[in-house]
């Protein structure tokens, strides 16, 4: 951590650093994105990722665990 705050008061290098996250923060929502385009195919899947969503907003839910419920839910309805 030293180094990252001795290079932040480069005025040059926190240009840089600034432009790392920007683009680490754009190839993220790219891919976030692409992912929700092939994975959200019909209603239900929709609403499985909605509820989701909603879980991890409203009540910051762990996210494995919404994992490994989309995963049942989704196990079971493949099932059914």
């Amino acid at each position: 951590m030293p180094l990252l705050s001795r290079a932040r008061r480069s005025r040059w290098l926190a240009s840089a650093l600034d432009g790392v996250n920007a683009s680490a923060i754009a190839l993220m929502a790219a891919v976030a994105f692409q992912l929700g385009r092939t994975s959200l195919v019909d209603w239900f899947t929709l609403l499985i990722g909605l509820a989701a969503l909603g879980l991890l907003v409203r009540l910051r839910v762990n996210p494995t665990w919404l994992v490994l419920a989309g995963a049942a839910i989704g196990l079971l309805h493949r099932l059914a």
